[in-house]
């Protein structure tokens, strides 16, 4: 009986020790098929506005905002910056950013009507209104499929620093000149405000670390950016691309 258990023994690993020798099969979990860490760089293009509020609710004050709204009409701004995001699955994962973006609105183009005919004198102009800011982001990411091309949605907070301001006088003349004044302001603003953001798109995978998300995106800001008989808040939005190299 002892015997026998020995053959067998024998027999067993002498079975294990072959199947070893000629790359026998392991047993493993699921490959990963993302990447648990992405760092990348961010930007977007951007249209940008204001919302304004009768904070006293005085007729006088909303006849100003309805003024206001006839005059003045959205502006072009932009975002720049780097991301980094930790994935906890193929579904979700969490984003953290710092971005230079610039904001504002401005006034429609307007006719300049002399008394007395002024021949050097722009016939036309505008004013820009511009806000630039440090934004951090910080989001929530899921994402949805399975292929090389996943659909994703994100919201979240932002936190925007304002570093400067600035209007530009845009001059028209008859001669078919333009010209641009930027003048430095320094009105009262907000010097930190929070934005809420979503976005939704695509993921395009390229290889195992490279990725690009395209996608349609809003952000308007939850607290007032100036405050007074008419409040205002900005907002933007815009199309954002997104490349980021993953790792792990």
């Amino acid at each position: 009986m002892n015997q026998g258990r020995l053959i067998f023994g024998t027999l067993l690993f002498s079975i294990c020790i072959s199947g070893f020798s000629q790359g026998g099969t392991y047993i493993t979990g699921p490959a990963r098929n993302y990447n648990t860490f992405q760092i990348g760089g961010i930007g977007s293009l951007d249209m940008c506005y204001r919302t304004l509020e009768n904070k006293q609710r005085e007729q006088s004050i909303e006849n100003l905002i309805e003024l206001k709204n006839n005059s003045e009409t959205f502006k072009f701004g932009y975002s720049a910056g780097i991301g980094f995001c930790m994935n906890v699955s193929q579904h979700f994962g969490m984003e953290v950013g710092v971005l230079y973006s610039n904001k504002g609105y401005e006034t429609k183009l307007t006719d300049y009507i002399y008394a007395v005919p002024e021949p050097g004198m722009p016939t036309q102009g505008r004013s820009i209104y511009n806000y630039n800011f440090i934004d951090v982001p910080l989001k929530a990411n899921f994402f949805a499929g399975k292929g090389k091309v996943k659909f994703y949605t994100s919201f979240g907070i932002i936190t925007n620093v304002l570093v400067n301001q600035n209007e530009t006088f845009v001059k028209k003349y008859e001669d078919g000149r333009t010209e641009y004044d930027v003048f430095t302001t320094n009105y009262p603003y907000e010097k930190v405000v929070f934005s809420a953001t979503l976005a939704a798109g695509i993921d395009c995978k390229f290889s195992k670390s490279l990725h690009l998300r395209i996608s349609p995106h809003f952000s308007h800001t939850i607290g007032r950016f100036w405050n007074g008989p008419i409040s205002g808040y900005l907002w933007n939005t815009g199309i954002s691309a997104d490349f980021y190299y993953g790792w792990y």
